[in-house]
């Protein structure tokens, strides 16, 4: 069972390297999500005014899920976003444990906001997220790591626990990785199952939150690109240019002393790493 729907939006997106767009239907379901639970799916078709048309390549492929991970429901757009932009905002949570989290009097979290578009495909138009760009004015302590072989563990050398870390790396040896945020959570990827995740570690307030939330994601060129931000409670991961998204809660506070990538199966390729503190600094909007 899906439960209800609820929280419908109606989006006309921009195909990208292209001067053509899609409308997009999106649609949240109270249960039955990929990761149990609450989630958010789309439809890609026409709108004529009155009535939307889903194409056929997008019912064959549904459900068409919005986010990989467990904690990312109800997303809004806002109607006037800057420089002609579609943008989102999603909540952080899920409705199996939403009124259980030891959060009191607040519930859950907001998402980054995520620019919108559609990528072309050999069996049709898929969801693009990205960070919205003002969110770089975030950045500060920069640090910066490539052509690196690793066998082990790196530090991050992270002094926050608000980052954004910008990864590719290479499976030449290796089998995967893990990056430790901490000892209750990780992001991983599998090279041989070719599986992103984000795994956190079981909970006392529901037995549905612990868990590994995962999308496949192929490697075209054996390079692994990704961009993720850790905040105090929360990590959200982007890969294939913003064509896979996981999003997901942290209940535990993290330490950055124990930020690590860990090579697994032999050594790993780190073709570039960055990684930035983020500092709050006001409103991201720069409308100059």
């Amino acid at each position: 069972s899906v439960g209800i729907w609820e929280v419908p939006e109606l989006l006309e997106l921009k195909i990208e390297n292209s001067s053509e767009s899609r409308w997009m239907l999106k649609v949240d379901i109270g249960s039955g999500g990929p990761c149990g639970g609450s989630a958010g799916q789309y439809f890609i078709g026409q709108f004529d005014g009155a009535r939307f048309t889903a194409d056929p390549s997008s019912l064959l492929a549904a459900p068409n899920w919005i986010d990989g991970g467990k904690d990312f429901y109800a997303a809004i757009a806002w109607s006037d976003a800057p420089n002609g932009q579609r943008v989102w905002i999603g909540w952080m949570n899920n409705w199996q444990y939403a009124t259980a989290l030891p959060t009191a009097p607040w519930r859950g979290a907001m998402t980054l906001p995520r620019t919108l578009s559609l990528r072309r495909t050999a069996s049709g138009h898929t969801l693009v997220q990205g960070p919205i760009q003002q969110l770089e004015g975030w950045r500060t302590h920069h640090q910066q790591r490539s052509d690196l072989r690793l066998e082990g563990r790196l530090a991050l050398g992270a002094t926050s626990t608000a980052l954004e870390v910008k990864l590719r790396v290479g499976f030449a040896q290796a089998a995967g990785f893990v990056m430790e945020l901490g000892r209750h959570a990780r992001v991983g990827y599998d090279a041989v199952t070719h599986e992103l995740y984000i795994e956190r570690d079981a909970e006392d307030f529901s037995a549905d939150f612990g868990g590994r939330h995962s999308r496949v994601v192929q490697l075209a060129d054996g390079i692994l690109e990704l961009q993720i931000f850790i905040d105090a409670y929360s990590v959200e991961v982007f890969a294939l240019d913003g064509a896979c998204v996981i999003t997901d809660l942290l209940m535990r506070p993290l330490d950055s002393s124990e930020f690590a990538l860990v090579s697994s199966g032999g050594a790993l390729h780190i073709v570039q790493m960055d990684v930035w503190t983020l500092e709050r600094n006001g409103s991201v909007w720069n409308r100059d």
